[in-house]
């Protein structure tokens, strides 16, 4: 009787756990929110010294198919931003390095931060599957037959975003991703979600912030080369 009660009262909790998920993501996947995302570097300090400066998260807020990637380092020095509206295919750059606050449009594809893209990059599908935080994510095995490099994507699609990877490397795979690998400047590096919020998020999130100049992509990467 006691296994039965047990049995019992782990399907309610179980039930009221699915329950709770379906309440916050919605039926048909969280709308509007954000991700934080750990990041781990492929290399370690005595390779590069500046390894323990660079940023350790990275924040990415969403809403009406509309993105935005924030990430931080070197104590504070600088703040570099990508916003992303899809629809339009329209992305912008914020870069912050003390006192200079630059930012640069662009139409199509992109690179966040001088992220290398993989040009021949071939991506394989199969069935495995595992959760990260409270999310079903799919796998798939990326390799990058120039560099001899192999790497795991999981991704998910219980996230709203139409074709979040699209007009970039990453652009078959048709969810949001949770768990990958990028290089930014020759520096390799590992991302996996760490928590996901569900909140109202503000317009205004993706709007250029005041004080900013428009410059060159040119301009913000000779900066960043600078601080790598």
């Amino acid at each position: 009787m006691r296994s039965i009660v047990k049995i019992i009262a782990f399907a309610v909790f179980f039930a009221f756990i699915l329950l709770a998920c379906e309440l916050r993501f919605g039926k048909k996947g969280i709308k509007e929110g954000k991700i934080i995302y750990g990041i781990e570097y492929m290399q370690e300090e005595s390779e590069n010294p500046l390894i323990s400066l660079m940023p350790s998260t990275l924040e990415m807020v969403f809403k009406d198919n509309t993105v935005k990637m924030e990430v931080q380092g070197w104590m504070g020095v600088f703040k570099s931003s990508f916003i992303r509206h899809y629809p339009q295919e329209q992305s912008i750059t914020v870069f912050k390095m003390m006192n200079k606050k630059y930012y640069y449009k662009s139409v199509g594809g992109t690179d966040f931060m001088g992220m290398s893209s993989y040009p021949n990059m071939k991506i394989h599908f199969d069935d495995k599957e595992k959760k990260i935080i409270e999310f079903n994510c799919k796998h798939v095995s990326v390799e990058i037959p120039e560099k001899s490099l192999n790497f795991d994507v999981y991704y998910t699609n219980d996230i709203r975003i139409e074709s979040p990877n699209s007009l970039t490397p990453f652009h078959e795979i048709p969810g949001v991703m949770m768990e990958f690998q990028i290089e930014i400047h020759g520096i390799p590096m590992r991302l996996l979600a760490k928590e996901i919020i569900d909140l109202d998020v503000q317009e205004d999130v993706f709007n250029v912030p005041e004080g900013y100049m428009e410059v060159t992509k040119d301009t913000v990467d000779e900066l960043i080369k600078e601080l790598i």
